[in-house]
């Protein structure tokens, strides 16, 4: 059986692999303008960014998510991607619709709203891809191949 104390170290580094290929397709152009792409100052300012956000998101979040899949005999890669996209999507979701129903976008032009909407979208796909590449790297190191538990109750 593999061993998920490495994984919890190792898989959160995905997230910069993630992060460098958006970075490298032009999505925040105002940085891209500030620093060449794929340089070393960007790589650097993407681990700076990435990789504390992506150990937080593992410890505090990613290890109680994988204790209750595993207590829910649910090994399956599947699983954990759609549970890393869950984890890494909904806050900036949760953010949008707090600006929306709270903050009424600080603004009275729909296309200011319209702004902060394709913003949070495209932050909510980035890390919604960002937990998902975490959560395989972490099923890839440590679940795949485990066998699968005898005490969990799944309907079928």
């Amino acid at each position: 059986m593999r061993s998920p104390a490495g994984a919890f170290f190792v898989a959160p580094l995905a997230a910069l692999v993630v992060m460098i290929a958006f970075w490298g397709a032009g999505m925040n152009s105002e940085w891209a303008a500030i620093l060449p792409v794929f340089s070393l100052a960007s790589v650097g300012v993407i681990a700076q960014v990435a990789a504390p956000i992506s150990y937080f998101w593992m410890w505090f979040f990613g290890i109680p998510a994988h204790v209750l899949l595993k207590r829910n005999g649910l090994n399956r890669w599947h699983h954990y991607a759609l549970t890393g996209l869950a984890l890494g999507a909904g806050p900036p979701a949760f953010y949008l619709l707090y600006l929306a129903a709270y903050d009424g976008f600080r603004s009275n032009t729909s296309q200011a709203a319209a702004q902060y909407v394709a913003g949070f979208t495209l932050l909510a796909g980035l890390f919604g891809a960002c937990g998902m590449a975490v959560a395989s790297a972490f099923w890839e190191m440590a679940v795949r191949d485990a066998p699968r538990s005898e005490s969990a109750t799944v309907v079928r």
